[in-house]
């Protein structure tokens, strides 16, 4: 019953937005009009990788997924796709807010070196594992002994002590600015729900909100758009899938900033979080900048794994989103359908 509930409002959007013309200045609307329609007329969206990234999905049965790739210089959507092995319909929960896990970590960062706290090289000192859920980590920082990572390591390998002291360094205030700065606002832009962050009152809750573990919450869409904003030197053009949407663009972050972020987001598909599905395939390597994030969520149930990636074409800048969820065994990671969405896009959109 809990998935006809949900499938209401969806529905309704679709037959309003498929009686007539096709709707404009509202991406999910854009988007359901696709699904109802089985129609590309006048979209920026190229349908054989539409169904090509569905596909994907569909031969590793995921439970839940959901992909979109984007050009980040001019905001066109141009593959999108959604799959759900438990039936799930496409459109329910690409909009709705999930957990945002070591994503958050880009804010973190990004309000660092925004406030000239710290550099890519910089080192931080950390405590305990370096994949420490960083429950009572107020108390271990007091009697451990201090390990050190590089920013940059730290990124690559989402090392979560190391991102709660860059936390507490900055202090909640700075965070908090940062994450409005990064869309964390519960705004809404041609209809895609931005994220948010709960209210925090302790400083082991900054810690955690600072690695990712905890308060943080966003949307497919939402993430788009920060990697749209990063390939785009900090401009964000706002997607669209209607041909016929105006260009709307909105300065988020300075280009110094997002130079030293992308360097730290390099790592990431070399010795990091991607480097082993990214090992065989050094050309795509070398020009994708990513984050990844792993986290276990209630709306839909599972483990939530999550891609974000910057990948430098020939012709321009592309952004890649994609969460997986996954049951106790999983299926595939998100960094597995990151990297065959770049191949796709390759293959039809930078040839």
């Amino acid at each position: 019953m809990k998935h006809i509930q949900l499938w209401i409002p969806l529905f309704s959007i679709i037959i309003a937005s498929c009686t007539g013309e096709m709707p404009g200045n509202d991406v999910p609307a854009e988007y359901a009009y696709v699904i109802r329609s089985h129609s590309y007329e006048n979209t920026s969206l190229i349908d054989s990788m539409c169904h090509d990234l569905e596909l994907v999905m569909k031969n590793h049965s995921v439970p839940y997924g959901a992909v979109i790739v984007a050009d980040c210089r001019n905001g066109e959507i141009l593959g999108i796709a959604e799959y759900s092995h438990r039936g799930y319909f496409k459109g329910e929960y690409i909009n709705k807010y999930l957990v945002c896990s070591s994503l958050f970590k880009i804010v973190t960062l990004s309000g660092a070196i925004g406030k000239g706290l710290y550099k890519p090289d910089s080192k931080v000192k950390y405590f305990g594992s370096m994949y420490s859920e960083l429950d009572n980590y107020h108390v271990l920082r007091k009697k451990a002994l201090p390990n050190y990572s590089s920013i940059r390591n730290a990124m690559a390998k989402s090392n979560n002590p190391a991102f709660a002291e860059i936390g507490l360094v900055m202090g909640e205030k700075n965070i908090l600015e940062y994450g409005d700065k990064l869309l964390f606002n519960k705004t809404v832009l041609r209809g895609m729900n931005t994220g948010y962050i709960e209210e925090i009152s302790s400083q082991n809750g900054i810690a955690k909100l600072s690695a990712g573990l905890d308060f943080s919450y966003t949307t497919v869409f939402h993430q788009l758009m920060i990697a749209m904003m990063l390939g785009n030197n900090g401009e964000l053009m706002v997607p669209k899938i209607n041909c016929s949407d105006s260009a709307i663009k909105k300065r988020i972050l300075s280009e110094t900033t997002v130079d030293y972020v992308m360097k730290t987001m390099k790592e990431t598909v070399i010795s990091g979080t991607s480097g082993k599905i990214f090992r065989d395939f050094g050309n795509i390597a070398e020009n994708t900048y990513a984050k990844t994030g792993s986290l276990y969520g209630y709306s839909p149930e599972g483990f939530y794994n999550w891609f974000m990636g910057i990948y430098k074409g020939n012709k321009t800048n592309y952004a890649v989103i994609s969460v997986i969820v996954n049951d106790p065994i999983w299926e595939i990671k998100a960094s597995y359908m990151g990297l065959k969405a770049i191949q796709l896009l390759r293959k039809y959109a930078d040839n």
